[in-house]
């Protein structure tokens, strides 16, 4: 494993992620990164050159795309 930095402009949520959070679920993580930023980085695989999918992570990063980051 391999810990770096990706601009999330170079990421996507994969289409096969089976994990959905509830409304109230998604607001707590909404609060949780504007007070603390992700805390637990995403896990992705490359799937080209420059180009990215969660594994891990894919309500983070939609949380973290729709607050701006």
């Amino acid at each position: 494993m391999q810990l770096i930095e990706i601009g999330i402009q170079n990421i996507t949520e994969s289409d096969w992620n089976p994990n959905q959070m509830d409304e109230l679920t998604l607001a707590r993580l909404r609060a949780s990164i504007e007070m603390f930023g992700i805390v637990q980085p995403l896990v992705v695989r490359m799937i080209s050159s420059g180009k990215y999918e969660t594994v891990g992570g894919a309500q983070r990063l939609s949380v973290t795309k729709e607050l701006g980051f």
